[in-house]
Protein backbone atom coordinates (compact mmCIF):
# COMPACT_ATOMS: atom_id res chain seq x y z
CA UNK A 1 0.00 0.00 0.00
CA UNK A 2 1.41 3.06 -1.01
CA UNK A 3 1.16 5.60 1.70
CA UNK A 4 0.03 9.53 0.93
CA UNK A 5 1.34 12.79 3.17
CA UNK A 6 1.53 15.66 2.94
CA UNK A 7 3.88 18.12 5.66
CA UNK A 8 6.78 17.52 7.62
CA UNK A 9 9.07 14.44 7.74
CA UNK A 10 7.35 13.69 11.62
CA UNK A 11 3.77 13.68 9.78
CA UNK A 12 5.27 11.04 7.91
CA UNK A 13 6.68 8.70 9.74
CA UNK A 14 3.15 8.47 12.25
CA UNK A 15 1.16 7.85 9.25
CA UNK A 16 3.59 5.13 8.76
CA UNK A 17 3.54 3.93 11.77
CA UNK A 18 -0.12 4.07 12.44
CA UNK A 19 -0.47 2.57 8.75
CA UNK A 20 1.51 -0.47 10.51
CA UNK A 21 -0.10 -1.02 13.93
CA UNK A 22 -3.21 -0.97 11.83
CA UNK A 23 -2.10 -3.48 9.16
CA UNK A 24 -0.86 -5.55 12.13
CA UNK A 25 -3.94 -5.77 14.32
CA UNK A 26 -5.58 -9.48 12.83
CA UNK A 27 -9.31 -7.99 13.76
CA UNK A 28 -9.02 -4.94 10.74
CA UNK A 29 -10.23 -6.39 8.13
CA UNK A 30 -9.52 -3.09 5.54
CA UNK A 31 -7.85 0.19 6.05
CA UNK A 32 -8.81 3.05 4.00
CA UNK A 33 -6.67 6.55 3.96
CA UNK A 34 -8.51 9.90 3.74
CA UNK A 35 -12.42 8.99 3.69
CA UNK A 36 -14.04 11.77 3.29
CA UNK A 37 -16.93 12.39 6.07
CA UNK A 38 -20.47 14.30 7.01
CA UNK A 39 -19.67 16.76 9.57
CA UNK A 40 -23.24 18.27 9.14
CA UNK A 41 -23.88 22.05 8.29
CA UNK A 42 -22.88 21.38 5.00
CA UNK A 43 -19.10 20.65 6.20
CA UNK A 44 -16.79 17.95 5.11
CA UNK A 45 -14.00 16.45 6.76
CA UNK A 46 -11.35 13.68 5.77
CA UNK A 47 -10.04 10.93 8.42
CA UNK A 48 -6.82 10.28 8.19
CA UNK A 49 -7.43 6.49 8.37
CA UNK A 50 -10.49 4.04 8.62
CA UNK A 51 -10.76 0.71 9.39
CA UNK A 52 -13.18 -1.77 9.63
CA UNK A 53 -12.61 -4.09 12.65
CA UNK A 54 -15.07 -7.15 13.40
CA UNK A 55 -18.25 -4.98 11.97
CA UNK A 56 -16.87 -1.68 13.80
CA UNK A 57 -15.87 1.18 11.78
CA UNK A 58 -12.98 2.93 13.38
CA UNK A 59 -11.52 6.33 12.42
CA UNK A 60 -8.17 7.56 12.57
CA UNK A 61 -7.08 11.37 13.39
CA UNK A 62 -2.55 11.84 12.96
CA UNK A 63 -2.15 14.79 14.81
CA UNK A 64 1.81 16.19 14.93
CA UNK A 65 1.13 19.66 17.07
CA UNK A 66 -2.05 18.65 18.65
CA UNK A 67 -3.89 21.47 21.00
CA UNK A 68 -6.52 21.46 22.67
CA UNK A 69 -8.64 23.48 20.38
CA UNK A 70 -7.81 21.42 17.61
CA UNK A 71 -8.67 18.43 19.13
CA UNK A 72 -12.22 19.58 20.20
CA UNK A 73 -12.52 20.57 16.65
CA UNK A 74 -11.56 17.03 15.71
CA UNK A 75 -14.11 15.68 17.69
CA UNK A 76 -17.01 16.13 15.32
CA UNK A 77 -15.19 13.10 13.50
CA UNK A 78 -16.48 10.76 16.29
CA UNK A 79 -20.01 11.00 15.60
CA UNK A 80 -19.53 8.93 12.34
CA UNK A 81 -17.76 6.00 13.62
CA UNK A 82 -17.95 3.67 16.24
CA UNK A 83 -14.34 4.05 17.61
CA UNK A 84 -12.35 7.70 17.35
CA UNK A 85 -8.58 7.28 17.75
CA UNK A 86 -5.88 10.17 18.42
CA UNK A 87 -2.50 9.72 17.39
CA UNK A 88 -0.14 12.32 19.08
CA UNK A 89 3.36 12.50 19.65
CA UNK A 90 4.95 11.49 23.54
CA UNK A 91 4.90 14.92 25.86
CA UNK A 92 2.66 17.14 23.48
CA UNK A 93 0.22 17.51 25.83
CA UNK A 94 2.48 17.65 28.58
CA UNK A 95 -0.03 19.86 30.92
CA UNK A 96 -2.95 17.43 30.07
CA UNK A 97 -1.15 14.22 31.42
CA UNK A 98 -2.27 12.15 34.22
CA UNK A 99 0.73 12.01 36.48
CA UNK A 100 0.92 8.74 38.62
CA UNK A 101 0.91 9.19 42.47
CA UNK A 102 3.26 10.83 44.19
CA UNK A 103 3.65 11.23 47.79
CA UNK A 104 4.29 14.89 47.60
CA UNK A 105 2.08 16.17 44.45
CA UNK A 106 2.98 18.86 42.26
CA UNK A 107 2.25 22.63 43.22
CA UNK A 108 1.69 23.22 39.33
CA UNK A 109 -1.86 23.70 38.18
CA UNK A 110 -3.38 20.75 36.19
CA UNK A 111 -5.32 21.79 33.27
CA UNK A 112 -8.09 19.54 32.16
CA UNK A 113 -9.96 18.42 28.38
CA UNK A 114 -13.67 19.06 28.54
CA UNK A 115 -15.76 16.31 29.82
CA UNK A 116 -16.57 15.44 25.90
CA UNK A 117 -12.62 13.59 26.27
CA UNK A 118 -14.43 11.31 28.41
CA UNK A 119 -16.46 8.86 25.82
CA UNK A 120 -15.21 5.55 26.44
CA UNK A 121 -14.83 4.94 22.53
CA UNK A 122 -12.49 7.70 22.26
CA UNK A 123 -8.75 6.59 22.18
CA UNK A 124 -5.08 7.92 22.27
CA UNK A 125 -2.05 6.21 20.73
CA UNK A 126 1.09 8.40 22.60
CA UNK A 127 3.61 8.04 19.68
CA UNK A 128 7.63 7.98 20.74
CA UNK A 129 9.65 10.00 18.37
CA UNK A 130 12.91 8.50 18.95
CA UNK A 131 11.71 4.76 19.00
CA UNK A 132 9.30 5.47 15.65
CA UNK A 133 6.85 3.39 17.70
CA UNK A 134 3.17 3.33 19.08
CA UNK A 135 4.36 3.56 23.19
CA UNK A 136 0.69 3.81 24.46
CA UNK A 137 -2.73 2.63 23.45
CA UNK A 138 -5.54 3.88 26.33
CA UNK A 139 -9.01 5.35 26.67
CA UNK A 140 -8.57 9.47 26.49
CA UNK A 141 -9.69 9.98 29.65
CA UNK A 142 -6.96 7.13 31.35
CA UNK A 143 -3.91 8.81 29.74
CA UNK A 144 -5.21 12.89 30.46
CA UNK A 145 -7.01 14.71 32.34
CA UNK A 146 -11.10 15.40 31.32
CA UNK A 147 -13.85 16.97 33.57
CA UNK A 148 -16.19 14.96 35.04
Amino acid sequence: MILKCNGNTLTKKMHLCTLRELEHDPEVSAIAQEEVTSLGNNALGAYDFVADSSGKKIGVEVMTRPTKGKLKEKLRYKENVDQFIFVIPKQRLCFYEKEPFKVFPSKARKKFFPSAFSDPNLLVWVYDMETGKIEKKERFSRAFNVER
